[in-house]
């Protein structure tokens, strides 16, 4: 179990911090730091994903009737994936941790199982998951970047419309945050869906007005100067040190491609805010390809059965 936790964080941190380390916006080492704490507290909410891992995917009678095999299948499906995650990392191939330890249980599972013992409901819709994922991921990502692209990028004055938009993705991304926290985060946090939409959308108006008000005191006037500094002033990390908002002077360097750039410099804060939002969501859910598994072997070792409703100690 602390194997295969080792393993998913030495393959998919890059997930949540790779883009910011690639585009200098951070160090390595302050992306190990980030990600070692937003990792871990996303964690914390990870009990149901890791509930569904352990014991959703093969029904509660057929575990209960053979605990030692079932034990022997989470063992070896830790084995195997770690192995794979190993290898993988080693040669630096980029592979999913869930796809691999889900293709594992699945796979013991049809040999060990009869069919009928499989919970085909559950694993149809993590399978289902792998086509959805990446296919949502893609058209909210080409909404976002066709967004930034056409609307500040592409502006005559690129820096002024960031100073427009800037507030909204800062909403929007705290936003979010709330609204996974009010759906899977801690059960004293947890309510409906109408409630969590509420509450996300108080969270966007607050957090883009207060983004705003902040943009404008500082701009003293709105001059560029001046409301570079503003935008510079709600950013996460060193302003001078970040290659972000350097541009390389040459001679085929024009005014426009500064300006762009100076533009794209702004949004560095933002990408490292949403690195571990990233990071906290990913600990949330990936961190159960470890302990649903490794919950299982513990209980049956200290309790000598598996109960289908016995939650996930906070401790694992």
């Amino acid at each position: 179990g602390f194997l295969m936790a080792w393993a998913i964080g030495a393959q998919d941190v890059s997930n949540a911090l790779g883009t910011c380390v690639g585009s200098k916006a951070i160090t390595i080492p302050q992306a190990i730091v980030i990600g070692g704490v937003f990792e871990f507290l996303g964690s914390l909410m990870g009990g149901d994903v890791a509930h569904t891992i352990s014991k959703g995917m093969v029904h509660s009678k057929a575990i209960e009737s053979n605990v030692e095999l079932y034990v022997l299948l989470m063992f070896c499906t830790l084995l195997g994936t770690f192995c794979w995650l190993a290898f993988a990392t080693y040669f630096s191939l980029p592979v999913s941790t869930t796809h691999s330890l889900v293709g594992s249980i699945l796979g013991l599972g049809v040999v060990t199982y009869p069919v009928e013992d499989l919970n085909t409901f559950t694993l149809m819709r993590i399978l289902t998951s792998w086509v959805t994922s990446p296919l949502l991921g893609f058209v909210i990502s080409y909404a976002i970047f066709f967004v930034i692209h056409r609307r500040i990028l592409t502006r005559p004055q690129p820096e002024r419309e960031a100073v427009r938009y800037l507030p909204l993705f800062y909403g929007f991304t705290l936003g979010i945050l709330t609204l996974f926290m009010c759906l899977a985060g801690p059960v004293a946090f947890r309510t409906n869906l109408l409630n969590a939409g509420a509450v996300c959308l108080t969270v966007c108006v607050t957090v883009a007005g207060l983004v705003h008000m902040r943009l404008m005191r500082a701009s003293e006037g709105g001059t560029p100067k001046a409301t570079s500094s503003a935008l510079q002033s709600i950013k996460l990390g060193p302003i001078t040190d970040n290659p972000l908002t350097k541009k390389e002077c040459n001679e085929d360097s024009t005014e426009e491609d500064t300006r762009t750039t100076n533009a794209e410099a702004h949004f560095s804060g933002l990408m490292i805010l949403t690195a571990c939002v990233v990071a906290f969501a990913h600990g949330s859910n990936d961190i159960s390809n470890a302990i649903g598994p490794f919950s299982v072997i513990m209980e049956a070792s200290l309790d000598g059965h598996i109960s289908a409703n016995k939650p996930i100690p906070k401790w694992v």
